[in-house]
């Protein structure tokens, strides 16, 4: 079974879905090249799904962080989590996404994942 690592880095995902017996490749907006897998450098929301039986996406959290919002690099950042589901939901094959966003109440930090077939 094939498997789409979106908004790869180094591979960190990557080696546990390879690990799970999927033969895995990657998209990153940024060269990676220690990447264990087959890599192509682009735009993770442009990449081509057809052929693929999951994908994982992780894309960046930049704008939602307290860090960012304190030193106001946040503006610098696009949120990228609304446009990576959209393109899941429209792909519509099994996916799991892992985003990071804030909440109004403690914890301050919570994991979204997304399961979905």
């Amino acid at each position: 079974m094939r498997a789409k690592d979106l908004f790869c880095c180094g591979g960190g995902a990557s080696m546990g879905i390879s690990r799970a017996g999927f033969v895995v490749d990657g998209v990153d907006i940024k060269p990676q090249p220690h990447y264990p897998f087959p890599f192509t450098l682009g735009d993770a929301l442009e990449a081509d799904l057809s052929g693929y039986d999951f994908v994982w996406a992780s894309p960046p959290c930049q704008l939602w962080t307290a860090n960012a919002k304190q030193f106001g690099t946040h503006v610098n950042h696009h949120d990228l989590i609304a446009p990576t589901r959209e393109k899941l939901e429209r792909w519509g094959g099994l996916t799991a996404s892992r985003t990071f966003r804030p909440l109004r109440f403690a914890p301050r930090w919570f994991s979204r994942e997304t399961c979905s077939v």
